[in-house]
């Protein structure tokens, strides 16, 4: 277990109350931690948390930091929620090992009581959605095939690997 000092902007933007994040992540050696990353720009945020353009200090690496908040069930213990999310975090990792068509999750860790963060791969492209919505026209049949073989080439691989995609969708 390693104890990192977080940037303040963190705690103020997530509201946690303390300084302190504990890495949860069993491949913890060679692993920058939290406070190697220089906070950029928010890039988004959806239903399950906040997603922030964070740089490497050490190598300018760029990386997407994702702040998922872990809310307390309707049936459950908030501790069960936690090891569910945790699960699924090391399914990514898992996938992300099985196929270079699945987005590369660099570390992972807890951030208080309800808090994960994940720093992973960043996509300059941004996803589907976003392309679809900027109304960059009408994508060739070419580079739509393109696209679906990368997608079902990464399904083949981590379907071999035991795990299902339960969330298919353009921003995904």
């Amino acid at each position: 277990v390693l104890l990192a000092k977080v940037n303040r902007k963190l705690c103020d933007d997530f509201g946690l109350g303390y300084y302190y994040i504990v890495w949860l992540t069993s491949e913890a050696q060679g692993l920058s931690p939290l406070h190697d990353y220089r906070w950029n720009r928010k890039l988004g945020h959806g239903g399950f948390g906040v997603v922030h353009l964070v740089v490497n200090k050490h190598t300018d690496e760029q990386c997407a930091l994702k702040i998922i908040r872990v809310e307390q069930p309707a049936k459950g213990t908030q501790a069960e929620a936690m090891k569910k999310a945790c699960s699924e975090i090391q399914l990514h990792q898992k996938a992300a090992k099985a196929s270079v068509h699945v987005v590369n999750l660099l570390v992972w860790g807890q951030a208080g009581g309800s808090f994960l963060f994940c720093v992973m791969e960043f996509c300059a492209g941004g996803d589907l959605r976003q392309y679809v919505r900027k109304g960059e026209g009408i994508v060739d049949r070419k580079q739509a095939w393109t696209w679906f073989r990368e997608i079902l080439v990464g399904l083949v691989a981590i379907h071999a690997e035991g795990i299902v995609h339960l969330d298919l969708k353009p921003e995904n």
